[in-house]
């Protein structure tokens, strides 16, 4: 009988060699990452040291390594390792995004202020594994650790889905900008996606082995990929035992597939409602959905200059607007001129009158992209376009303009064509800090930051599953009665979560969130006269 140790040896010295002799048949062969898992340390740490120069990631948080190799040189490690219970190649996960201080309505909806009585998340850790962070934004709040896990970038976040998922969960309660769910609340940093928005298993296992290796209570993952990984459930579950929340978004392919890491059991899956409490036609659905936050036109920071903000006036009503992307950057002024849907048509064509004033185009038939181009050949010199069901939205042409252009909800769109033709108004963009975008990625920090304030009222209280408990017996019922799969549980309440588990009530369903702060007027820039508006150029105002 051979010793266990002189086995595991003469194992590895035979690896070594088919990995020798294998690299050597496939030198022409491209390389991949693979993700090796093992039942246990001892039979993983058999192998890791013969991968030698291989090795991409070594995790402390599970038996499991990453090595850059052939696929002959996996093959002979997954025939002949003791104890390997999966090999897989490195997947791509995506950022769930979509695409300025006043309280953005999230906060409000989820009833955050009302929380704050009792905890605005002091103490609390809150872990957002994403695309990084812009550290010089005046608002991103309470950053103790940063590390990137994507070769070649550092933490500073290039896309700007990072900063934003991070600002939810924890905007600085600052007088200014926007504030978080849990704005006293501590974030640790993990780049895992790349600026480009996606980023490799490896990598997000990785975030996940240092988030709780430096303490996280909760993680937040507004990423997700179509395909399960043994090892990013292993990481997922080993950090739920290690005592660790662990949050994620479902999914915007608006359908019942699963996304992973949120479709694993031991991870709270976010679904994405709008402002009117309406499930958001992006968002998955299905059995494994948990719980829902706010994801539509959420607003929240962006790298510095990133972002814009945008409004319309007609007449002397003022609408908050969304800037379509693509738009030109400024103020105009001009006469308003309805042009149906805009595509030449009987009924849908813009007056002569149009040239160098405004085209109201509605939403429909014909792409955002034709809809400009239609109003950029008769002259317009800026577009609203209105939505043709209710609420408002958010959209591309695909390109650049140089027109300025708005959308508008069917609401205001409507009030805005009732006023008739030829009615003065005003369509601005303007740069700023702060955005809006939609995705399940943007309801996730919501539910983040209120597992964070849980954590830090709750003490010895506050497990992983005391908080699933508290998040999901205390969210307000919607959709079908009890939990469903378009909302899970319903939305995520605070003060209701707060007081079952920080003040033992019990808890009951939880009640909208409507307290405190108030709406401020970042983006009230535009409840001016036109021509104050253009001599302010629209500026962004803070409150004070």
């Amino acid at each position: 009988m051979v010793h266990r140790k002189e086995r595991g040896l003469a194992l590895g010295v035979a690896l070594a060699m088919s990995l020798s002799a294998a690299g050597s048949a496939q030198a022409a062969s491209a390389s991949k990452t693979y993700l090796f898992l093992f039942d246990n340390a001892a039979h993983k740490q058999a192998l890791v040291g013969q991968v030698g120069a291989k090795l991409k990631r070594d995790y402390k948080l599970i038996p499991a390594f990453a090595a850059e190799l052939s696929a002959d040189e996996a093959s002979a490690l997954q025939g002949r390792a003791s104890g390997l219970l999966s090999v897989e190649e490195d997947q791509v996960y995506y950022a769930m995004g979509g695409g300025t201080q006043e309280t953005p309505y999230g906060i409000d909806l989820v009833g955050a202020q009302a929380a704050w009585a009792t905890t605005k998340g002091a103490g609390a850790k809150v872990a957002v594994l994403d695309t990084g962070i812009d550290l010089a934004h005046p608002d991103h709040g309470n950053v103790i650790l940063t590390t990137s896990f994507i070769a070649g970038e550092t933490v500073a976040d290039g896309n700007g889905h990072g900063t934003h998922t991070s600002g939810t969960v924890a905007a600085l309660d600052n007088d200014f900008g926007v504030v978080g769910v849990a704005p006293e609340a501590d974030l640790m940093i993990g780049k895992v996606l790349s600026d480009a928005g996606s980023g490799p298993t490896s990598g997000i296992a990785a975030g996940i082995d240092w988030a709780v290796a430096n303490g996280a209570n909760v993680i937040s993952m507004s990423l997700g990929g179509p395909l399960p990984s043994a090892v990013l459930k292993a990481s997922v579950d080993a950090a739920v035992a290690a005592g660790v929340t662990v949050i994620a978004a479902a999914g915007n392919a608006g359908d019942d597939s699963k996304s992973y890491p949120a479709a694993y059991p031991n991870a709270i899956s976010v679904a994405a409602v709008d402002a009117t409490l309406a499930h958001a036609s992006f968002s998955q659905y299905g059995p494994t959905i948990d719980i829902s936050g706010p994801g539509v036109d959420t607003l929240s920071t962006v790298p510095l200059g990133t972002g814009r903000v945008a409004g319309a006036s007609v007449g002397a009503s003022n609408f908050l607007a969304n800037p379509i992307d693509g738009t030109a950057v400024g103020a105009i002024p001009g006469l308003v001129y309805y042009c149906g849907i805009g595509d030449g048509t009987a009924g849908n064509t813009c007056p002569a009158a149009v040239a160098g004033n405004i085209a109201h185009i509605r939403r429909g038939t014909t792409s955002f992209a034709d809809k400009v181009a239609y109003a950029t050949s008769l002259g317009a010199a800026g577009v609203i376009i209105s939505n043709n069901v209710s609420g408002n939205f958010s959209a591309t042409i695909n390109g650049t303009t140089p027109l300025v252009v708005v959308s508008l909800s069917q609401e205001d769109g409507d009030a805005a064509q009732a006023l008739g033709d030829g009615v003065s108004g005003a369509v601005a963009v303007n740069v700023s800090d702060y955005a809006k975008l939609s995705g399940t990625s943007m309801a996730t920090p919501h539910v983040a930051g209120v597992a964070a304030l849980l954590y830090s009222c709750g003490g010895t209280k506050a497990t992983p599953s005391a908080v699933r408990s508290s998040l999901t017996t205390t969210a307000q019922d919607l959709g079908d009665a009890g939990r469903d799969d378009y909302f899970g549980a319903g939305l995520v309440q605070a003060p209701a979560a707060v007081d079952d588990l920080c003040n033992g009530s019990g808890g009951c369903r939880g009640t909208i969130g409507r307290g405190g702060r108030g709406l401020g007027t970042m983006d009230i820039g535009l409840l001016l006269a036109p021509a104050a508006l253009l001599a302010l150029g629209w500026r962004k105002r803070r409150n004070g």
